[in-house]
């Protein structure tokens, strides 16, 4: 990298190591070997990624939000422009389902090729949580509250209130 690294992750099996820079690159590192693969090279700054027990590495690059194939094929865009913008990205234990905390607050999860969203009332999310059989997410909101969605539906299922301040764990 030739700027600062802006985000570490470990592969899920620790083999590898994946960082992203401000100059626009994103490497897959062998942690045996130390050797690099290079899987992003843009103009634009690697914004952030997530990376999928399978392999899988979703990333946003500027404004567009891509996908790169466990196998390291070419990048598969998920969308691009303003409501493509992401905060956060994450792909959840259970079912390997990717998480996207939106930069408008919005908090979609893609689950193959279907896009479930889980409304937040337009408030921020802190802290996200998954039951252990992946049917349920709940996560800590800006407005105090910690919401519980069904994983399938994306319905709402409890808003859970009481907290007196932030909520910065679930």
């Amino acid at each position: 990298h030739k700027t600062p690294i802006s985000h570490i992750e470990f592969s899920k099996d620790s083999k590898f190591a994946y960082t992203s820079s401000v100059d626009g690159t994103l490497r897959k590192w062998d942690l045996e070997t130390g050797e690099a693969k290079l899987l992003v090279s843009q103009a634009k700054p690697v914004r952030g990624f997530a990376v999928a027990r399978d392999g899988r590495v979703a990333v946003q690059i500027g404004e567009v939000a891509s996908l790169i194939p466990a196998n390291g094929g070419a990048p598969l865009q998920l969308g691009a422009g303003p409501q493509w913008c992401i905060a956060k990205a994450e792909f959840e234990p259970v079912r390997d389902r990717l998480l996207l905390q939106r930069c408008d607050h919005g908090l979609v999860m893609l689950d193959g090729d279907r896009m479930v969203e889980l409304p937040t009332g337009n408030y921020s999310v802190s802290r996200i949580a998954y039951s252990a059989d992946g049917t349920r997410i709940a996560a800590g909101m800006g407005d105090r509250t910690v919401r519980v969605w069904d994983a399938a539906s994306g319905r709402v299922l409890r808003v859970l209130r009481g907290h007196q301040d932030l909520v910065l764990d679930v």
